[in-house]
């Protein structure tokens, strides 16, 4: 059974709190670890909440990483190929996780 005070917790404080561990200058930190990490939080929604919850967690972490992390940061734009690859993967694998 899935409870409610858990879609909060798990769609929108998780990748949040992601976003901050990646903001901390941790040099061992990088875009693609991070990304996984977004992709944890689509798994925890999952299991905790429904595909409303994997759908906005999937959403918000991809938009916070692409705020904070591409180039250039604090815009909504992605210029690299290997940043675009790896975020057109990231969506493929939280639709294939909310399903």
């Amino acid at each position: 059974m899935k409870q409610a005070w858990l879609w909060p917790l798990c769609n929108v404080l998780v990748p949040l709190g992601i976003t901050g561990l990646g903001l901390l200058p941790l040099p061992w930190l990088a875009h693609t670890t991070l990304l996984l990490l977004y992709l944890m939080a689509v798994v925890l929604s999952a299991l905790l909440t429904d595909w409303r919850g994997v759908l906005t967690s999937a959403g918000l972490g991809l938009l916070l990483f692409n705020y904070a992390f591409t180039q250039p940061v604090f815009s909504l734009e992605m210029h690299e190929p290997e940043e675009i690859v790896a975020a057109a993967l990231y969506v493929i694998f939280a639709l294939m996780t909310g399903r």
